[in-house]
C-alpha cells in the first residue's frame, strides 16, 4: 500500500522511528504512538517495533497496548501487523487479554474474475465474490458440528506452503494447509486432524 505522506515526510518519520527506537528511552512512546498512526505503512511498522524495544525499559505498558492493538487488528497492509503483534508481546502482561484475542483466526477467500466487471466501462471493477465461515467443511462431532476446533490459532507459518495448526480441542488438533495446486488454477486447502500424544512427566 502507497504512503499517502510526501516523499520528504515519509523519509524524516522513517528516520526518526529508527532513531527513537534505538534511544531506549520511554519518553520516546508519545512521539512513537503518534507516528504508529501516520498513513504509510513502514513508518506505522518501524514505530510499532520501536514501541516494542522500548518495553525493557519501562515504557508506559497500558499507552503502548493501546497503540498497538488497533495495528495488530486492523494494520494498513498486512506487513505492519506482524510487527505490532511481535511489540505486544513485549508486553506480555498489559496486553495478555489481546493477545488471547488476537489469535483467533478467521480466513476469507476472496476469488476475483479479471475479464469480468461488476459494473459497466468500469476497467477496475473486477466482479469478485468473498466466501467465509460457510465454505468450510463441517467437522462433527457426536453427530452435530463442532468449530471448536477452529476456535484458537497455535501458530501461522509460510514455508511456500500457508499453514495454520490450532489448538487442540477434545483431544483433536487441527492443522490446515493452503498452496497452489501442481496442476489446476485453483488453490488447495487441505486440513488433518491429528490426536497428539502428552508428553511424558519429567522424571
Amino acid at each position: 500500500m502507497k504512503s499517502h505522506m510526501l516523499p520528504a515526510e515519509h523519509h524524516a518519520a522513517v528516520q526518526r522511528a529508527l532513531a527513537l527506537g534505538r534511544t531506549g528511552d520511554p519518553a520516546a512512546l508519545s512521539e512513537l504512538v503518534a507516528l504508529s498512526a501516520r498513513p504509510a505503512n513502514e513508518v506505522q511498522r518501524l514505530a510499532a517495533s520501536a514501541i516494542g524495544k522500548l518495553a525493557s525499559f519501562g515504557a508506559d505498558a497500558e499507552a503502548a497496548v493501546a497503540a498497538l492493538v488497533p495495528l495488530a487488528l486492523r494494520g494498513r497492509h498486512p506487513q505492519t501487523q506482524p510487527y505490532a503483534l511481535r511489540a505486544l508481546k513485549a508486553y506480555a502482561n498489559a496486553a495478555e487479554a489481546h493477545l488471547h484475542n488476537l489469535r483467533d483466526l478467521r480466513l476469507v477467500r476472496r476469488i476475483y474474475w479479471p475479464m469480468l466487471r461488476g459494473r459497466a466501462d468500469d476497467v477496475r471493477g473486477y466482479l469478485r465474490r468473498e466466501f467465509g465461515d460457510l465454505a468450510e467443511p463441517a467437522i462433527l462431532s457426536g453427530g452435530s458440528e463442532d468449530r471448536g476446533c477452529l476456535a484458537q490459532l497455535d501458530r501461522a507459518r509460510f514455508d511456500g506452503v500457508l499453514t495454520f495448526e490450532h489448538d487442540p480441542h477434545r483431544g483433536v488438533q487441527l492443522t490446515r494447509r493452503l498452496f497452489p495446486s501442481p496442476d489446476e488454477p485453483a488453490v488447495v486447502e487441505h486440513w488433518r486432524g491429528s490426536m497428539p500424544t502428552a508428553s511424558p512427566p519429567a522424571p
